[in-house]
């Protein structure tokens, strides 16, 4: 993490400094997929993801900061501060899926998707429209078999109902697959409050359909004030303040 910040901040102009944020974004979701992992929760290699994005925004977080890997290197020491002794350096790499699918209603991306589209030399697509309708024109168009569905940094609006979102989800999904939601403290303490009722009510559904989804707090407890004030790591508008995970069997929620 500590490397991946440094970098990003190195001989940066001010012209430059719009940039910051979305950097700060991907290296909180580098932190987000690794908890995950090191909980063993998530344990997918990202050459085998067929990854499905929601909320996606401009993807860098559902690409660049889901699929960064941590490297360690040795380096050699200059000569004047040691005879040839090495010593361990930090870095990153991006991997790659094997397929990404990002989908997200905000008209600023309508031209940013289009280029994205234009690009035929990657497995990336994106679609700009409300999630229900596109995964309806994924079925029609067999796009199927997804085993990864992310949304980072959910709004919770984006799903007004959650039978419905599952049902239209359903087809096209491999028979085995990850859910990964994330959400942050909104713009509001109105909003925080209505991502983790969002998160809670999923999380009951699964349980209802026999999976067994979990939750992981990333702020103190207390009150909806106390904890949005309090996350873990980082500040508010860019940190992630709960993870919800659930390894779906395609055959329980049908």
């Amino acid at each position: 993490m500590d490397t991946y910040i440094e970098q990003s901040f190195k001989n940066i102009s001010s012209d430059a400094l719009h940039s910051l944020e979305t950097r700060v974004h991907i290296a909180d979701t580098i932190r987000t997929t690794y908890i995950l992992k090191l909980l063993g929760l998530y344990k997918k290699d990202s050459k085998t993801v067929r990854q499905l994005s929601l909320a996606a925004g401009p993807g860098t977080r559902d690409l660049h900061g889901f699929h960064s890997i941590p490297l360690f290197k040795m380096e050699k020491m200059a000569l004047q501060r040691s005879n040839g002794s090495s010593f361990i350096t930090f870095d990153y790499k991006y991997h790659p899926p094997k397929s990404v699918t990002l989908i997200d209603n905000g008209k600023e991306y309508e031209e940013l998707y289009e280029q994205i589209n234009k690009d035929i030399t990657n497995e990336i697509q994106a679609i700009n429209n409300d999630c229900n309708i596109a995964f309806k024109n994924l079925e029609k168009t067999n796009e199927k078999n997804f085993n990864v569905v992310a949304g980072f940094r959910i709004d919770h609006r984006m799903i007004p109902d959650i039978k419905m979102f599952f049902n239209l989800l359903i087809p096209i999904l491999d028979e085995s697959s990850d859910l990964i939601l994330t959400i942050g403290a909104g713009h509001t303490l109105e909003e925080f409050i209505g991502r983790k009722k969002i998160l809670r009510d999923i999380c009951t559904h699964l349980k209802n359909k026999g999976l067994s989804p979990k939750i992981l707090a990333l702020h103190s407890e207390g009150t909806h004030e106390q904890e949005r004030k309090q996350p873990y790591f980082g500040v508010s508008p860019y940190t992630t303040y709960e993870i919800l995970h659930c390894n779906i069997k395609k055959k329980k929620l049908i």
